[in-house]
């Protein structure tokens, strides 16, 4: 990752966690169409939670819905089943289909990660 990105989401991550959500938004925007010039998509996926993350802190889970699932679906197709950031996306996704109410999206979600868990915690 080069200096100017990792500043740039670094910055971002700052903003959110100090409710600075325009300014958040605004960096990792920035840093999400660097990041898709370029050739790591994981890197893309990374943008694109901050992104929603940064809808989801504002309770705007309409917003939040498409990052959230974008980066889901990058992550699961190129790392494998149980993957720590696999796991972090199927938590987003399922949490902001809970918010909207969207019981039937967020259960086969949640029973993923239960077989996840069950999985790596015996």
């Amino acid at each position: 990752m080069n200096t100017d990105l990792e500043k740039k989401i670094a910055s971002g991550i700052a903003a959110l966690q100090a409710e600075n959500f325009k300014e958040a938004q605004g960096l990792f925007q920035e840093a999400l169409k660097e990041a898709e010039s370029g050739q790591d998509r994981l890197l893309v996926a990374l943008c694109l939670d901050q992104i929603g993350e940064t809808f989801f802190q504002q309770g705007q889970y309409i917003q939040a819905e498409p990052n959230y699932s974008r980066a889901y679906q990058i992550r699961r197709a190129l790392l494998t089943p149980g993957h720590e950031d696999i796991v972090g996306s199927l938590n987003n996704l399922s949490a902001v289909y809970f918010f909207q109410g969207k019981y039937q999206l967020a259960k086969p979600l949640c029973e993923q990660l239960v077989a996840i868990y069950e999985t790596i915690l015996g």
